[in-house]
């Protein structure tokens, strides 16, 4: 097994029982930021690379936690893994049990795009890059977009900077005739209205 399982402060979240809320154990390891940033990152992409040792069925909600509080930590680094995760993920091959899969099937709706929002709240420049990139993947695209909505009502961004934004990217993809980006693009837009 990997090194950080070892550590006191990560161990309680890979066997926790149902129904149980370790409020407890959110607290020491929010106590000691400093040396969990580390492991939370080591266990998110132990996580990336193999998924089928995480489940919130089996107790271990690693994986959650480690995402929840590197978002709530702003922590930069969580962006390349979820990025990692993005592309991994093959819809065509939905059910495989992939990193994706079990977090999108773990979270609220729009969970993701908040976590994106929150670990690349400082760099919005970083968000509209992804949105316009045809190379990244669409899910990831998507999550960028509702990142940037969610960076909107947190008030990191001015709504005439967003609106501007999105509207030369709608001019764009009009032109470019990419009907996949059309949908998320007026989802996002419906919603500002």
């Amino acid at each position: 097994m990997t090194v950080f399982l070892d550590y006191p402060l990560i161990k309680p979240f890979t066997k926790l029982e149902p129904n149980y809320f370790p409020g407890e154990e959110l607290r020491k390891i929010i106590a000691h930021q400093e040396e969990a940033v580390p492991l939370l990152l080591e266990a998110i992409r132990d996580f990336a690379e193999n998924p089928e040792g995480y489940s919130e069925e089996d107790g271990n909600c690693l994986h959650m936690v480690a995402l929840a509080l590197l978002a709530q930590c702003r922590e930069a680094a969580l962006f390349p893994v979820i990025q990692d995760i993005s592309d991994r993920f093959d819809p065509d091959n939905w059910g495989e049990e992939t990193a994706y899969e079990e977090l999108i099937c773990c979270m609220p709706e729009d969970a993701m795009a908040r976590v994106i929002a929150s670990v690349l709240a400082n760099d919005i420049d970083k968000l509209k890059a992804i949105i316009v990139d045809h190379g990244q993947d669409i899910e990831l695209r998507c999550r960028a977009l509702e990142a940037l909505k969610s960076c909107y009502f947190e008030g990191d961004i001015e709504r005439r900077d967003l609106t501007g934004f999105l509207s030369n990217v709608f001019e764009t993809f009009a032109l470019q005739h990419d009907s996949r980006d059309f949908c998320p693009l007026w989802m996002v837009l419906y919603d500002l209205w």
